[in-house]
């Protein structure tokens, strides 16, 4: 959304920027005071430390099945994910109330509800304040008047924080971060109805060295309603997010503040401020982790938001291929084009040609030949803190009618066609799976670095569309994008043998801890010889999806292979970064058991959807369906289908089925593997 039309820019001369920065310094000196040393402890965070987050499975459900209008009666709602802050079973609330003795924070309720469907995350906030002398719903600021600047953190305030990227943990702002949004990590403010960044008013950004006024209507849908006398708030918020998809996940934390009309004529200010994530069960105003102050943690920094994970509707049968990734140190992978530290033995595996056979999906552009003409084609990955370490390995047959071969600028920085007729290797990269598809075939740069886009890679030249311009529709201009600003690469190769090696270290802002992207690899075959002939390549590629051992067999009517790199991420594989300290097992494709292995289904009991897994450690059909007690079939979530060595994952949802106990039955020629489920409504 950068540049976009929801942007008003306020011009203000070097005075007003500098009497209104002296202005916010002043009105915060109070904050500071009573919070202490908020920026020491915030510096003795231990840094890089792996975070253990909430995990909330959130359910799916039609568009229409939700009415923003800030009242809760839609069914669908029963069978919500929960945000419990204040409830009649307890606390799960860090609290401060800025000194004033109060046994605990001043509500009888305050919860949410969460639900999603395609690119929408639907949240529903519940407060319920007390109401006496010292104490109710109170909304100074611009909800009171337009000319009230500062009347906003006297207030009862709601932040709602959301962010897919989840590597960026912390910002230096306290107005929402709202340049980052819609992916984040933000947090909006609001008041009564008054959904807003920063209560509307102008927030500085460095990057363009002025203040702006963000609207966030342009991608939120809210309604509200209260009642001052009970104490009652009711807030609906349907929230444009573009890596809400199933099976993706993001990040999500709740904070605000509590106010009053009798805290504002005595101290002009809130008394209180309060944030969901972290805290310490049923002891609100204990600080988790000699962390400071509160409020950061919604406002500040994302380190410790839950981590949302959405759950496949009924129709929304998914199967992604997931590599689970190891973690290493920076100072663990040198990227030189050679593959020969220790760490890459444990890395993760993406394998296209090997010894074993292909997990490739191929087109020879009509051409008679074999097979895709690689002795070996694979690739390895590793994490570390907002980076993905990729190491790929290219051998290429040699002879008279194929080999390595690079034109475009590779070859001269004139020709401005010749990398359509190269050897190319794609890397698809994203963290916004809930943006399937693109109009653009030169790797989608305006999207960097969330993605999606694709990487073109010839020889040593690591670019979008080999350097040249790309036509941005949104800024009705053509640009050259150089991804070198967060792309370190570096290349070795042989064009006698027709081995080359190419090793990156890909920022991404959702590598993080137990985050997830969408990964694919592809790219193009070619040859002196073919381009002699057709000046172009003879074929491309892709890694995902593929019939195993079939390179040149569409994998379900889909039409040309380079589709599903260079303009679609809907098969992408999912990469889950784990650290192997947490208790996750390590799939890399190299299981240790003997045959293959079906997982007990997570969550279990369910209600409505649960996530299968099973490894797969040779090249075999695989049927996976559903019976009930009396051994009747009630779903079929694979049949007969071909898969190559690796975990996958297969979420279903039971909501068309009554409660009860079902067995889910993996089946291949060798193996038939049981295991019991339980759903719960």
């Amino acid at each position: 959304m950068k540049g976009g039309a929801w942007i008003i820019k306020v011009k203000m001369s070097e005075k007003v920027k500098k009497r209104k920065k002296m202005e916010e310094r002043m009105q915060k000196v109070y904050v500071c005071l009573l919070v202490g040393l908020l920026f020491v402890a915030l510096q003795t965070v231990t840094v890089g430390q792996d975070i253990v987050r909430l995990k909330l499975d959130v359910p799916k459900v039609s568009p229409t099945d939700v009415v923003i209008d800030g009242v809760m009666d839609e069914s669908v709602w029963a069978e919500a994910a929960e945000v419990n802050l204040v409830t009649a079973t307890g606390f799960n609330i860090w609290a401060n109330s800025y000194g004033r003795d109060i046994a605990e924070p001043e509500y009888d309720e305050l919860y949410g509800r969460l639900l999603w469907s395609d690119d929408t995350l639907y949240v529903f906030m519940h407060i319920d304040e007390f109401v006496n002398d010292s104490t109710n719903l109170f909304w100074a600021g611009a909800f009171a008047s337009p000319t009230d600047t500062f009347g906003h953190w006297a207030s009862d305030q709601l932040f709602i924080g959301v962010s897919n990227r989840l590597g960026v943990e912390s910002w230096d702002n306290w107005e929402g971060n709202p340049y980052a949004a819609p992916d984040g990590p933000y947090h909006l403010m609001i008041m009564g109805d008054r959904v807003t960044f920063n209560d509307g008013f102008p927030v500085w950004i460095d990057e363009l060295d002025t203040a702006l006024i963000f609207d966030p209507s342009t991608f939120i849908r809210s309604a509200a309603t209260w009642d001052k006398e009970t104490g009652v708030w009711d807030v609906e918020l349907a929230i444009y997010n573009p890596n809400v998809k199933a099976n993706a996940s993001i990040g999500f934390n709740v904070g605000g503040s509590f106010s009053s009309d009798s805290a504002y004529s005595q101290m002009g200010d809130s008394y209180g401020y309060y944030t969901w994530q972290p805290n310490v069960p049923n002891d609100p105003f204990a600080d988790p982790g000699d962390l400071g102050w509160c409020a950061t943690y919604i406002q500040q920094n994302s380190e410790y938001w839950a981590l949302l994970k959405f759950l496949p509707g009924p129709d929304d049968v998914i199967i992604r291929l997931e590599l689970d990734v190891p973690k290493v140190s920076p100072t663990d992978v040198v990227i030189d084009g050679v593959m020969d530290e220790s760490v890459w033995a444990e890395a993760a595996e993406v394998n296209l040609v090997t010894a074993t056979g292909f997990n490739i999906w191929a087109n020879s552009y009509g051409r008679d030949i074999a097979e895709p003409e690689y002795d070996e084609l694979y690739g390895r990955l590793l994490w570390s803190d907002d980076t993905l370490y990729v190491f790929m390995h290219i051998d290429e047959f040699v002879n008279d009618s194929t080999n390595l071969f690079w034109a475009g600028a590779f070859a001269s920085p004139t020709d401005t066609f010749g990398h359509w007729a190269s050897d190319q290797l794609f890397i698809g990269v994203s963290n916004r799976l809930g943006v399937e598809s693109w109009d653009n075939w030169e790797g989608n740069p305006y999207a960097a670095p969330d993605g999606p886009y694709h990487l073109m890679i010839m020889g040593d030249r690591v670019t979008f569309n080999d350097g040249f311009p790309v036509w941005i529709d949104e800024l009705d201009t053509a640009l050259i994008f150089d991804p070198s600003t967060f792309i370190r690469s570096a290349a070795t190769w042989d064009k006698e043998t027709g081995v080359w090696d190419v090793e990156l270290a890909i920022y991404n802002p959702n590598v993080k801890a137990n985050a997830s992207i969408g990964f694919n690899v592809g790219g193009s075959f070619s040859s002196d010889s073919a381009y002699s002939q057709m000046g172009d390549s003879y074929g491309y590629y892709t890694w995902q999806p593929n019939v195993p051992n079939d390179p040149f067999a569409d994998p379900g009517d889909l039409g040309w292979c380079a589709t599903y790199i260079q303009q679609n991420s809907e098969y992408w594989a999912l990469l889950n970064f784990v650290t192997g300290l947490t208790g996750i097992e390590i799939a890399n494709g190299k299981e240790k058991a003997a045959g293959f292995a079906l997982r007990q289904n997570y969550p279990n009991p369910f209600n409505p959807s649960t996530t299968i897994r099973f490894v797969v450690n040779e090249r075999m059909p695989v049927s996976l369906k559903i019976y009930d007690m009396l051994g009747k079939e009630v779903a079929t979530l694979i049949n007969e289908k071909t898969f190559s060595p690796g975990t996958y994952s297969v979420t279903w949802d039971g909501s068309r089925l009554a409660s009860g106990v079902y067995f889910y039955q993996l089946v291949t020629d060798k193996v038939v593997d049981t295991r019991k489920m339980v759903l719960m409504k």
